[in-house]
């Protein structure tokens, strides 16, 4: 390979890459360049997280083997005594943005390639030789970009990569970066111009209702029984937030019919005529629950042999109750903030977002507050889900509805023998 030849490449590649908009497709011609660039047998991208910790592969391609997804595959930057891991080859080149190029890791001295060889592991993989080219934007370091098993053209021998490449290898990453970066930010300014709008739609619908003043009559079910103090401030809050959409967190203890109180709220809104989807977030464990609540994408793991819609997509329009919802995993609440802030839900193993439109009812029967200070509850999510709290009474609290009660639960069991 000629200057020339490789000159025109690096010019093919940057225009190509300059017409890509979706930011996965980008990551996988990266990745697809810089192998015919290098002839190496493999190659993935690493992007760096928000706070600089850890290494996240989003794309690879290893002998024909892709994927697009970020999976679990992650590199620390920091050692367990929180000093820069300079050991680990993708840490020293993101840290000292400095390319490796290592012929042999297997004689290579001074890295520690556990990370590679666990990776290689859980793909059938061998890796020998060892490219690093860091991601640099500007003067702030994004990812790697890393190349295995370079071959020389002519003798097809594993190697470094020869000094006459490597310089346009890096400064391919770097156009690479630009690309990588300048995609991403659109998809996020599209993301923003999607929030925006729905919020101006949301401000226009409020506005509409508040013009025309509808007032909607908020008509008590025949299960909910009860007109003491307590229970008829509940009543008053519900008929409030009825009318609007923002999420309504119901509080109180276990046995004090807060489900019913959930689908009073939906019944009572204007999302009455679409679904109500109830999910007991303390029913299923992690994995089984973040597949019903967002979906799953076929391949997503075994048995999952074809595409299924979660309870988010099913509740479009109505309204998802998320009872116990103090007892979900820390990880899923994540996902229920962003269905809360921007509407979108990711199913397990897809890599496109959905949209969707739902009106979040949460309860708990825990302290949030102390689960906040202990490090097991979300503080942004609470703020979120906090926006119009409604405790609801326990009977202890409004003894003047037993009679109510009793007669009510005497006249079921009376229907029922035919009395």
């Amino acid at each position: 390979m000629n200057n020339r030849t490789i000159y025109e490449d690096l010019v093919d590649l940057t225009i190509a890459l300059s017409n890509e908009r979706r930011i996965e497709t980008l990551m996988s011609r990266v990745v697809e360049a810089a192998m015919r660039l290098s002839n190496a047998e493999g190659a993935a991208i690493f992007t760096l997280d928000r706070l600089a910790r850890h290494l996240h592969r989003v794309s690879f391609n290893y002998r024909g083997l892709t994927e697009g997804s970020q999976s679990e595959a992650r590199i620390a930057i920091y050692g367990k005594s929180l000093q820069l891991n300079l050991q680990e080859p993708a840490a020293f080149a993101v840290s000292t943005a400095t390319a490796v190029n290592l012929a042999d890791i297997n004689s290579a001295a001074g890295y520690d390639f556990s990370n590679i060889r666990q990776m290689d592991k859980a793909i059938g993989f061998q890796t020998s030789s060892l490219v690093i080219a860091p991601l640099i934007h500007g003067d702030q370091t994004i990812g790697i970009l890393q190349l295995v098993n370079v071959r020389d053209k002519a003798t097809g021998a594993v190697g470094a990569l020869p000094d006459f490449l490597l310089r346009p290898l890096q400064s391919f990453a770097a156009h690479a970066a630009v690309a990588i970066w300048n995609t991403r930010l659109l998809e996020e300014n599209q993301r923003l111009i999607r929030q925006l709008g729905r919020q101006n739609e949301e401000l226009l619908q409020e506005n509409s209702r508040l013009l025309n003043k509808v007032a909607r009559k908020v008509v008590k079910p025949k299960g909910l029984v009860g007109d003491s103090p307590p229970i008829e401030r509940a009543y008053g809050l519900i008929a409030r937030a009825a009318c609007s959409a923002v999420p309504i967190l119901l509080r109180g203890e276990t046995g004090t019919g807060k489900e019913m109180m959930a689908n009073f709220i939906h019944s009572s809104s204007e999302r009455s005529g679409k679904p109500f989807v109830a999910q007991n977030c303390a029913a299923l464990p992690e994995s089984l629950l973040e597949s019903e609540l967002f979906g799953y994408v076929k391949g997503a793991f075994t048995g999952a042999v074809a595409n299924k819609p979660g309870l988010a997509h099913e509740a479009h329009q109505g309204t998802l109750f998320l009872d116990e919802i103090g007892d979900m995993p820390l990880s899923l609440q994540a996902k229920v903030l962003r269905l809360l802030q921007e509407g979108e839900v990711r199913r397990v193993g897809s890599t496109k977002a959905d949209y969707v439109d739902v009106r979040i009812v949460a309860a708990t029967n825990v302290n949030l507050e102390e689960k906040i200070e202990r490090g097991e509850f979300r503080k942004d999510l609470f703020y979120r889900l906090n926006v119009f709290p409604i405790v609801v009474p326990p009977l202890r609290e409004r003894p003047s509805d037993i009679p109510k009660l009793v007669n009510h639960f005497l006249a079921i069991a009376a229907g029922n023998i035919g009395r």
